[in-house]
């Protein structure tokens, strides 16, 4: 999937989209295609929050060639408002349930 985040855009706190379909992701893949990235300038992090309940977390500036990896089931995650046109590429990697059904 090719995600394209217009100027001022973002994407709100989940562990995935609504319903079956991200139960069915062992792993979300994610590459950067933006140059010259700025986080402080530009925003649009990917907030990964840690998994031990304490409510830290981790931001990821999108930078052009760099590849993010986790399980989108497991990690609460959101992209935070970006001021410039912002893209990604996306790709999951399914459970061997999902092949199954």
């Amino acid at each position: 999937m090719k995600a394209f985040f217009k100027h001022g855009l973002f994407f709100l706190s989940s562990t995935g989209p609504p319903g079956q379909r991200i139960r069915d992701r062992a792993v979300t893949s994610i590459i950067y295609l933006n140059k010259d990235w700025d986080a402080d300038r530009d925003g649009g992090c990917l907030r990964l929050f840690h998994t031990d309940g304490s409510g830290q977390f981790t931001d990821v500036a999108p930078e052009s060639g760099r590849l993010v990896v986790f399980q989108a089931c497991a990690v609460e995650h959101e992209v935070l408002p970006a001021f410039r046109q912002r893209w990604a590429m996306t790709a999951w990697v399914p459970t061997l349930k999902s092949f199954q059904e």
